[in-house]
């Protein structure tokens, strides 16, 4: 037995797709969220992604901080699927933006 499937079995996990005949006598889904029409292609008007998430030059640093201090930013990192040293590096930022004005 697999991890999708139910008691009996039987795989109740995977989405039952309906096919209807076409006029054609092709099959196609039919799926009231299929797009309708003939797709068109968008073009990339993006720039590439070293330009688009342009960062700060980073400096490693070591401090020395409260265990409290800490363990208040691993807690906050785990509540938000986050990083704490990522959370630190913002709180750092945002202060520093604040108050060097």
């Amino acid at each position: 037995m697999g991890p999708d499937d139910g008691e009996n079995g039987k795989n109740i996990m995977k989405k039952q797709i309906r096919k209807a005949k076409t006029n054609r006598g092709a099959y196609s889904v039919s799926d009231h969220e299929a797009p309708v029409g003939k797709p068109t292609r968008v073009p990339d008007f993006l720039p590439p992604p070293e330009i688009l998430f342009k960062s700060d030059e980073r400096i490693k640093i070591t401090i020395e901080i409260e265990e409290s201090t800490l363990e208040f930013f691993k807690d906050q990192a785990n509540k938000t699927g986050n990083k704490y040293q990522r959370l630190m590096r913002q709180v750092l930022k945002q202060y520093a933006k604040k108050y060097s004005a």
